[in-house]
């Protein structure tokens, strides 16, 4: 049910099991701490983010003083109660259990474990949200860098590292430096998915719109021209991403004095919206 997102109906089951496991095998046994982490996971999915922080509280301590600080259930239970804390923007709170999880995973794990990457990547994340971008920089070049030795720059984390580094990047203004990030995943989407897959396209497309955002609008668009090209050959004509990159072509078109190819796209863009959504739609 929680993976198909039934949480309303997930939830009075998990607390059915929740509350027969801790009859049965006690609040500190494994199975129950993870029965705990499911139905925190959903209250939190539900919008009940006090009853959630409560359960993932609950689980924290026990976990702790159950398994050890750097158990992987222990620093599962302490990433899960995180996203409860950011969502009541409890961001100091958050801050600190990121810091506790990170450094219980290198020193138990050591400093290449995969679970520490991913502590690590977390830990990133939130020095993102409250603006700590520097040290969120610092965090996640070395991560993406010890990613890239241990799993490899195709591997499904190292490529969430990236993308999260990317982030980080973009909201602190770091456009240039961002650039090398967008060309790898384009790289690494034409190898794993071919160079005209879907994912491809939009690793293209937002390629082109950073180059756009620095100003090198030739090298924008024909970036923008190749996605077209391949969006129509791909997902079609009408595709909302196709009409997507027709838009941004057309604006490109604008932006170099070429209007009558502007306008020639902004009339595609236009038909094709109307024929695919509706004359009606927003």
């Amino acid at each position: 049910l929680m993976g198909s997102g039934r949480h309303a109906e997930a939830e009075p089951l998990l607390r059915k099991a929740l509350q027969e496991e801790e009859a049965s095998l006690g609040r500190a046994h494994q199975v129950t701490l993870r029965t705990a982490l499911s139905l925190g996971f959903v209250l939190r999915q539900l919008g009940n983010l006090q009853e959630a922080e409560s359960v993932h509280r609950a689980a924290v301590k026990g976990a702790t003083a159950t398994l050890g600080a750097g158990h992987p259930d222990t620093i599962a239970a302490m990433g899960n109660f995180v996203e409860v804390l950011k969502a009541s923007a409890r961001f100091d709170e958050a801050e600190a259990l990121s810091r506790r999880a990170f450094e219980g995973a290198r020193k138990s794990r050591g400093p290449k474990h995969p679970d520490t990457l991913i502590a690590c990547n977390n830990l990133a994340s939130m020095l993102k949200t409250i603006g700590k971008y520097d040290e969120a920089e610092a965090l996640g070049r070395q991560n993406l860098k010890d990613a890239d030795e241990i799993l490899g720059p195709l591997h499904s984390y190292t490529r969430i590292f990236a993308a999260n580094l990317l982030r980080v990047l973009e909201d602190s203004g770091k456009l240039q430096d961002a650039e090398a990030l967008m060309r790898r995943d384009l790289e690494a989407c034409e190898q794993l998915h071919g160079a005209k897959s879907s994912e491809s396209i939009g690793a293209l497309t937002r390629l082109a719109g950073l180059l756009w955002a620095l100003g090198r609008v030739p090298e924008a668009g024909t970036l923008f021209q190749r996605a077209l090209k391949d969006s129509e050959q791909v997902l079609g004509c009408e595709h909302p991403d196709t009409l997507v990159a027709m838009g941004n072509l057309a604006e490109v078109m604008r932006k170099s004095g070429r209007y009558d190819e502007a306008l020639s796209l902004s009339r595609r863009c236009l038909q094709g919206s109307v024929s695919s959504l509706g004359p009606s739609h927003p």
